[in-house]
C-alpha cells in the first residue's frame, strides 16, 4: 500500500487512543528506537545525517570534496579525454596557468606518447574541459615511465616535462601551455634520459635543486635501479640539458616510487629491495645542482613486516604531507589489501614509522583492493587523500600522525567510488593517476575505463570525510559546541524529503541519503520525510 501524510493512523498514547496524520507517526513510532546524545563539532540542522568522531562528538555528515558522482561504467559522470584505450596515465598541475597536464599511451594513434591539457571550467559545479590530444613524438610508447610520477611541472621554467618510454630508450618533452582558452601547447621535441627500454620508471622535480630527477631500471647495466637528474630549460628552448651521472640504488627493482621533501629539501625514493627479501627501502637524495650529480643517504627498511609487491606497469605512490614534513609510502599489499608505511627524513636520515594497512574485510559489498593506486597531498584539508583501483574503485581519506617510530598513517575517512565487476554498474577502473589543483582547491582523478563506455577519463570525484561515522540523523537543530540528541537505530529520522516509501537508503561520500548502495547503510523510508534508521535487511552487504 501507499501510505500519504494525510492518511490517518490510530495510536494509543498511554492510555489515549488518538487518530493522527502519517506524517506525525514518527512522533509514537521513534520512541521505540535508540537515541544519545552529544556535542557538536559545527552547527547541526533538523533532518542532517550524523557522523560520529573519535572523540565523542558529533558532526554534520559531508565531503572532503563535493565532487562529481561516479554515475556508471556505462554512463560515467567523468570527462572523457580519449575514446579509446589508453595506458600508462600520469597527471600534474601547472599553479602558473591553473592547467591539468595529462599523458598516456594513445592506443588509437599507433600507441604513441601523449600528451592533453585541460582545466575545471567550474568548480562549483565539478565540470572540466580538456584540449586536443598531442602525440609528442611519432614513436610507439612501450611501458610507463609514468610510474611514481611521469608527469611534473618544473616551476624554476614554468613547463612540464613528461618521461616515457620507447623502442629507443628512456625520453623525456617539455611542454607548456600556448593558448589557455583552447587548452594548447607548445612542447619541443623529444629527448634520450637513457637508451634502457625496460618500461619502468618515474620523475619527480626537485625545486630546493630547480631540477627533474627520475629512477628507472637499467636493462643495460643488469636490470639495476638508476637515477639521474637534468635540467629543463624553458624560453624557446623547450628541452631538457646537462643530464647527471647514474647513480645507482639497488641491484634490481622495478617500479620506484618518489617524491620531493621541500622540509628536507631532498628527493625520498621507495622501492622494493632484491637484495634484502622483497622488502621496502627508503633513502633521501640530494642533488648537486652544479653537476646535476647525486648523492644518497642511508638506505633504510621501512617494515620487517612484509615484503613488497612485484609491480609491473602499477606503481605504488609517496606522499609528501608539507605541513606536518612526513612522508607516506602506499601500495597493494603483499596479501592484498592496502599497506602504508610512513617515514620522515632529516638530513637525509630516514626514520622508519610503523606500518598499518587497509584491510578488505572493512569494504562494503565484499570488494577487494586492486592492485592500481594513487594519491597526493590536499593542504586546504590537510589530509592525504588516496584512490584506490581495479574491479571498482576506493577513495580514502586519512592523515599522518605522531614522529619517528611511532608515526603512522589512519584511515580517517572512505567511500567507494564505483561498484566493482559484476555488481550492479560495476566494472574496471585502471591505471590511476590523480593530483591537486590549488586554484580551483579540487582533486583530480584520471582513469582507464574497461567496461561499458570505455576510454580515458578525468573526474573530480566526491572525496569522502566522515560518511562512513554516519551514526544517525538529527531531528532537531544542534548548535556549534551544544549539546543534542541524535536519533540512531530503530529510531525514526524526521526531516527528509523526496523519500520514496518502502525504499532502502544508504550513506553517499558526500554526506547525502541515496538509494544506489553507498558508503554504508542508513535505513529504510517509512514516508516522503521520514527514515526507519538501520531498518532490517535480507541482504546487509
Amino acid at each position: 500500500i501507499t501510505i500519504a501524510d494525510s492518511d490517518a493512523f490510530i495510536v494509543i498514547d498511554g492510555t489515549t487512543t488518538k487518530q493522527i496524520p502519517a506524517s506525525d507517526i514518527s512522533t509514537y513510532i521513534g520512541g521505540g528506537g535508540g537515541s544519545f546524545t552529544a556535542t557538536a563539532d559545527g552547527a547541526i540542522s533538523a533532518g542532517d545525517l550524523v557522523a560520529l568522531k573519535s572523540d565523542g562528538d558529533i558532526e554534520k555528515c559531508e565531503a572532503i570534496q563535493s565532487g562529481k558522482a561516479f554515475g556508471t561504467f556505462s554512463s560515467p559522470n567523468a570527462t572523457e579525454i580519449e575514446a579509446d584505450q589508453n595506458y600508462y596515465g600520469a597527471c600534474g598541475f601547472d599553479p602558473d596557468n591553473n592547467k591539468i597536464a595529462v599523458g598516456y599511451r594513445d592506443d588509437g594513434n599507433s600507441n604513441y606518447a601523449t600528451v592533453v591539457l585541460g582545466h575545471i571550467t567550474n568548480a562549483t559545479n565539478h565540470t572540466l574541459s580538456f584540449g586536443t590530444p598531442v602525440a609528442v613524438e611519432s614513436a610507439a610508447m612501450t611501458g610507463p615511465g609514468t610510474l611514481g610520477g611521469g608527469i611534473v611541472y618544473d616551476t624554476n621554467v614554468d613547463r612540464f616535462v613528461f618521461t616515457y618510454f620507447t623502442n629507443s630508450g628512456f625520453r623525456a618533452v617539455v611542454f607548456t601551455v600556448n593558448d589557455a582558452a583552447s587548452n594548447t601547447i607548445t612542447k619541443g621535441s623529444a629527448q634520450a634520459i637513457d637508451n634502457s627500454t625496460a618500461g619502468y620508471g618515474g620523475a619527480v622535480f626537485d625545486s630546493n635543486a630547480n631540477r627533474v630527477l627520475v629512477a628507472y631500471e637499467d636493462t643495460d647495466d643488469s636490470n639495476k635501479l638508476i637515477t639521474q637528474a637534468f635540467t629543463a630549460r624553458g624560453g624557446s628552448d623547450n628541452d631538457i640539458q646537462d643530464i647527471g651521472a647514474k647513480f645507482e640504488i639497488t641491484a634490481n627493482t622495478a617500479a620506484p616510487g618518489l617524491c620531493f621533501d621541500s622540509n628536507d629539501n631532498k628527493v625520498m625514493i621507495v622501492y622494493r629491495n632484491t637484495a634484502d627479501s622483497n622488502y621496502g627501502y627508503a633513502r633521501a637524495l640530494t642533488i648537486d645542482n652544479s653537476d646535476n650529480s647525486i648523492t644518497g643517504g642511508t638506505a633504510v627498511r621501512l617494515s620487517n613486516a612484509t615484503q613488497i609487491t612485484s609491480y609491473t606497469d602499477k606503481a605504488p605512490v609517496v606522499i609528501h604531507d608539507s605541513a606536518k614534513n612526513q612522508n607516506m609510502f602506499y601500495h597493494q599489499g603483499y596479501n592484498g589489501g592496502g599497506e602504508i608505511l610512513p617515514f620522515t627524513s632529516a638530513s637525509g636520515t630516514i626514520t622508519a614509522g610503523t606500518r598499518s594497512t587497509i584491510d578488505n574485510s572493512t569494504l562494503t559489498d565484499s570488494m577487494e583492493l586492486g592492485s592500481y593506486v594513487t594519491g597526493h597531498y590536499d593542504p586546504d584539508s590537510g589530509k592525504i587523500i588516496l584512490f584506490h583501483g581495479y574491479s571498482g574503485m576506493w577513495a580514502f581519506a586519512g592523515s599522518l600522525s605522531g614522529s619517528g617510530a611511532s608515526l603512522e598513517f589512519t584511515v580517517d575517512a572512505k567511500a567507494k567510488i564505483a561498484n566493482k565487476n559484476g555488481a550492479t554498474n560495476g566494472g574496471y577502473a585502471t591505471y590511476l593517476s590523480s593530483c591537486y589543483d590549488t586554484n580551483s582547491n579540487k582533486s583530480f582523478l584520471s582513469y582507464k575505463s574497461g567496461t561499458g563506455d570505455t576510454g580515458y577519463f578525468g573526474l573530480l570525484p566526491v572525496v569522502p570525510k566522515n560518511a562512513d561515522k554516519f551514526i544517525g540523523i538529527a531531528n532537531d537543530a544542534i548548535s556549534n559546541d551544544a549539546t543534542g540528541t541524535v536519533t540512531t537505530s530503530g529510531g525514526v529520522g524526521t526531516g527528509q524529503s523526496s523519500l520514496t516509501i518502502g525504499s532502502e537508503y544508504y550513506v553517499s561520500a558526500g554526506g547525502e541519503l541515496v538509494t544506489d548502495s553507498g558508503t554504508i547503510f542508513a535505513g529504510k523510508a517509512l514516508t516522503a520525510t521520514t527514515l526507519l534508521i538501520n531498518a532490517p535487511k535480507v541482504d546487509a552487504t
